[in-house]
């Protein structure tokens, strides 16, 4: 008994009313009584003393049968009549037990049929359900009715009497997938057949800056650290990052920061030097997402802004600046693209080239890829080639046109080409202009910073592929390099989360070493092929100084270079 007393309070102090419920009902069959047991029940169920005679355990279980089904219609919210019923079966069976006669009380499988009988019993009783159906559904029109009268109710959620307006046909048409006249050129079918909106792209507070300038004359080597010091003091100012390459010949420079600060950075470097920086091209991307800034700022000093690997000291003389390619605009350079006797060379890298590149009209011009890894092999590569350039008109382009500038010049210097020129802001401005269809470009533009590359809007064409399954793929999103050279290589999402059992990542290849491993391995070819790549393996597929400002890496961030001339700072919030 005491045992179970501890019981019930615990289940009381738990707040299980529950357990506590049947807890009591155990304890009065113990005491040999049955009363109401929660203040809720007090009112509805009645108390019911037994008598201590020869028939109490037989009464007392009919009591607490009686009492259990009367509790569960008061706690399930049963309607008046049942709950009535309920409680008039349990106080005859009361009064049987204060008479102390067993005889007196009323047989329990009589008292079952007549509860049954008279308000449909049991859920068991088919009879009783429809009965209880019937009642239900009459009395919930009588409420519809009253219902009628009353004005919608308003709170802080707008509540109307009518229902809600229907989904929009083209609404109820992208759920169902149904043919009709909607046009879906803003929406994607899914993988389930059904057309969804396409999602919009992030838009977010930070801006994107791309340029280089080059000087005339060249800095002093006092004038370069000064440029340095002066930079990096403004951009930190403005909360600016990224990375800045400073040589004696000028900037070459990709950031981020917000809008105002990367403008204050721009104006302020054409008053620093108006005669060099005044007509520099800025090139400003705003509105990307937060995840698109640079987490640190980088301003250092290099030999060159792009390393071609010319004579130090002698880059002026081996491809002076004055001397290259005319700098044309989008639309010229895609009607020149149609003109025969003409030669298009690409001058970006390899794993550049192989997610984007230009496709010239048929019978037109005809497009040369260098095929290099690294810059410092174009001029190897202008004199392999000079039979294909020889007396051509020669169009040349690059991401944003820095690489153009040198790269023009040195095969100017060698009297090879008719004419050259190079397309004005590179691909990014030819895709400002062209921003919808793409113009004559194909696939992706690779770039160095954290968009990683972009394209044209509507254009569907995807130029790159797996370098494990074949299937096409343009992101260089799962960090896969060449097991020969080490560059980095395109390997999609399939691939990538198949794990080992579908790839094995030491086995890749890019695909201009994939085309080594086809070639016979004794020819000559194949052998300077595969030393060149595995000299390119030596760098660990490093190409520090290519491109516009060179791929941003996370060790950049932090601050290991106390030489002379070199600035580096993290933002406020990493130094904490």
């Amino acid at each position: 008994m005491e045992k179970l007393k501890r019981k019930l309070e615990k289940a009381e102090g738990e707040g299980d009313e529950e357990r506590a419920s049947r807890l009591r009902i155990k304890l009065l069959e113990k005491e040999g009584k049955v009363t109401a047991t929660t203040e809720e029940e007090k009112d509805a169920v009645p108390d019911v003393p037994v008598e201590p005679t020869a028939t109490d355990d037989a009464i007392a279980n009919r009591i607490a049968k009686a009492r259990r089904r009367l509790e569960r219609a008061v706690r399930d919210g049963a309607d008046t009549e049942t709950i009535e019923l309920c409680k008039s079966k349990l106080l005859r069976l009361g009064a049987s037990a204060a008479s102390a006669d067993a005889s007196a009380a009323p047989d329990e499988q009589e008292m079952e049929q007549t509860l049954q009988q008279e308000h449909g019993g049991d859920d068991d009783n088919e009879e009783g359900k429809k009965k209880k159906k019937k009642k239900r559904k009459v009395e919930e029109e009588e409420e519809d009715e009253k219902e009628k009268d009353k004005p919608a109710v308003v709170s802080t959620v707008t509540v109307s009497s009518s229902p809600p307006p229907p989904p929009s046909s083209a609404a109820a048409a992208a759920e169902s997938g149904e043919k009709d006249d909607i046009d879906r050129s803003n929406m994607v079918l899914a993988k389930n057949g059904k057309w969804y909106p396409k999602p919009s792209a992030p838009v977010g507070n930070v801006s994107l800056l791309l340029f280089y300038a080059y000087v005339q004359p060249s800095w002093t080597h006092r004038e370069r650290n000064d440029a340095i010091n002066f930079t990096h003091d403004v951009l930190s100012r403005n909360g600016c990052g990224g990375r800045l390459r400073v040589a004696y010949e000028g900037f070459n420079g990709t950031l981020s920061g917000p809008a105002d600060g990367i403008r204050a950075f721009c104006q302020a470097l054409r008053e620093y030097d108006l005669k060099n920086f005044g007509e520099v091209d800025f090139k400003v991307v705003d509105g990307l997402a937060d995840n698109k800034a640079f987490r640190g700022l980088k301003v250092w000093a290099v030999e060159e802004l792009v390393t071609y690997g010319l004579r130090k000291g002698a880059i002026e003389e081996e491809a002076p600046l004055g001397k290259g390619g005319i700098h044309v605009k989008p639309s010229e350079w895609t009607e020149r693209s149609s003109r025969a006797d003409t030669v298009m060379i690409d001058v970006r890298n390899a794993n550049e080239t192989a997610i984007g590149r230009f496709k010239p009209p048929t019978g037109g011009a005809l497009l040369l890829d260098p095929r290099m890894r690294r810059s410092t092999e174009f001029p190897q590569w202008l004199d392999e080639h000079a039979d294909e350039i020889r007396g051509k008109h020669v169009m040349m382009y690059c991401t944003a046109g820095i690489r153009c500038e040198r790269a023009s010049a040195l095969l100017a210097s060698k009297g090879l080409a008719q004419d050259i020129v190079q397309l004005d802001g590179g691909i990014h401005r030819y895709l400002d202009a062209y921003p919808d269809d793409g113009g004559i470009w194909a696939g992706k533009n690779y770039t160095f910073d954290k968009r990683f590359s972009h394209g044209a809007k509507n254009q569907a064409d995807v130029v790159g592929c797996c370098s494990s399954c074949k299937k096409p793929w343009e992101r260089y999103q799962a960090q896969a390099k060449c097991s020969l050279c080490r560059m980095e290589t395109l390997l999609c999402r399939d691939c990538e989360r198949g794990g080992k059992a579908k790839t094995n990542k030491n086995n890749l290849l890019c695909w201009l070493c994939a085309e080594i491993e086809s070639q016979p391995a004794t020819s000559a070819a194949s052998g300077a092929a595969r030393a060149k790549a595995k000299s390119f393996a030596k760098t660990g597929g490093g190409r520090d100084g290519e491109g516009e400002g060179s791929k941003f890496a996370e060790f950049d961030d932090l601050e290991k270079d106390d030489r002379p001339g070199n600035r580096e700072i993290k933002p406020a919030w990493m130094r904490g």
